[in-house]
């Protein structure tokens, strides 16, 4: 429930947009939008294949998955052990 099933498609801008999106939407994209120099198609989990399937018949070479949630990770700093002679334990013989 927590989870969209979608999947993003972008493609250059160079291609023709009105072939790209009428190719996109009948293979069932759910969206197409013009953003700057890329179209950015998404479409619901079924019918991502498809999609991508008829935008390659349409001679479209660079495709791109987007993914939908990005997260930034930190490393916490690495920390060495101490040296032996500040360590407090007993010997154990």
């Amino acid at each position: 429930y927590m989870f969209e099933r979608s999947g993003s498609i972008v493609i250059p801008g160079e291609y023709d947009e009105d072939t790209m999106m009428m190719t996109a939407l009948d293979a069932g994209a759910l969206d197409f939008e013009n953003a700057e120099d890329s179209y950015v198609i998404t479409t619901d989990a079924t019918s991502f294949t498809a999609v991508k399937d008829a935008l390659e018949a349409a001679d479209v070479k660079e495709l791109y998955k987007v993914f939908q949630n990005l997260a930034e990770l930190r490393t916490a700093p690495h920390r060495l052990p101490a040296p032996a002679s500040q360590c407090q334990h007993e010997h154990i013989s």
